[in-house]
């Protein structure tokens, strides 16, 4: 019977898998025909047809994401976890994962759109000087921009309304700042946000959303997300196992980068690139290289992770 059951979530991990990564591949395919479109110039109707296609794209992917995170994330087999991140980068992929991730669930809540609302931009799309400076931050956030400034500047941005809030937390900070970059984002939010509010699976995503709240504050109880903070192995072992497992399951894992990228070589992002395998869940790392810092032991995760689309009436 066990064997029997493992199969069964084998097969069906794997077509929840295939199906997140056709929903991907389809969105990276349309944003790059929609920059293309934009870049030639194309009639104003066509490149806006794309982009309800695009948005439809980036709804069922999310839709997507949630479905896999609730139907494999609770049977987990932790031995399956193997990591060789020093626990130094541990701590630091900790904090990128909590700035990100504590920056995501006050954005998404009734303050964060109460900012909007009360905007003189609200309904209206950005202003070029907006999506020039969105597109700025995407360019260099994770090689000249850290994780912190990113979000300061969002923050602030977001409280004094000039930007509209993300609609949902398990998409990310980079798909967010994504979505900056085109001045439709900020017309569109509210009907946006009605959408998702009455999405048939608006209650799993509140019910993810409460988990990644709890690691969060599991991690500001241990003070692992302040400046210079150290613990001993164990807690931050624990700690990273618990995130790391929970975004790998929900394939978001890239929000322990900076910039959301493992691939950035240069920069924030130089010393954090090396362990860009832990998104292929494969051994990582030289034993060779710091050699006096202690590598991580598999201990006890737990499944918690995210998205939200947040009651804000």
């Amino acid at each position: 019977k066990d064997a029997l059951a493992e199969l069964q979530l084998s097969i069906q991990e794997e077509r929840l898998s295939q199906t997140l990564s056709l929903k991907e591949e389809k969105v990276s395919v349309l944003e790059n025909v929609q920059s293309v479109l934009e870049e030639a110039g194309v009639n104003v109707t066509v490149t806006k047809s794309v982009d309800g296609i695009l948005r439809k794209a980036k709804q069922e992917r999310l839709e997507a994401k949630v479905e896999k995170a609730s139907q494999t994330l609770p049977k987990l087999d932790t031995g399956t976890v193997h990591n060789k991140v020093p626990l130094s980068m541990q701590m630091k992929m900790l904090k990128e994962f909590h700035i990100k991730a504590s920056f995501l669930l006050w954005a998404v809540s009734r303050k964060a759109a109460a900012h909007w609302k009360a905007s003189e931009l609200f309904g209206k799309e950005s202003t070029d000087e907006i999506v020039e400076e969105c597109d700025n931050i995407e360019n260099e956030w994770g090689d000249t921009y850290g994780s912190d400034m990113v979000v300061n500047w969002l923050q602030g941005n977001i409280t004094y309304g000039r930007y509209p809030p993300p609609l949902t937390v398990v998409d990310g900070l980079a798909s967010y700042v994504n979505d900056l970059t085109y001045s439709e984002y900020a017309k569109t939010w509210l009907h946006k946000k009605k959408e998702l509010r009455s999405h048939r699976k608006n209650v799993e995503f509140l019910n993810l959303r409460n988990e990644i709240s709890s690691l969060v504050k599991e991690i500001e109880a241990n003070g692992l997300h302040k400046h210079g903070a150290m613990d001993t192995a164990p807690v931050v072992q624990y700690v990273f196992t618990k995130v790391y497992v929970t975004l790998r399951k929900l394939d978001c894992l890239e929000w322990l980068f900076p910039g959301d990228d493992e691939d950035i070589e240069d920069g924030i992002g130089k010393e954090f690139h090396r362990y860009a395998e832990i998104l292929f869940d494969e051994d990582l790392g030289d034993e060779d290289e710091d050699e006096d810092e202690e590598e991580t032991v598999n201990t006890d995760p737990q499944w918690l992770a995210d998205d939200m689309v947040k009651r804000d009436e």
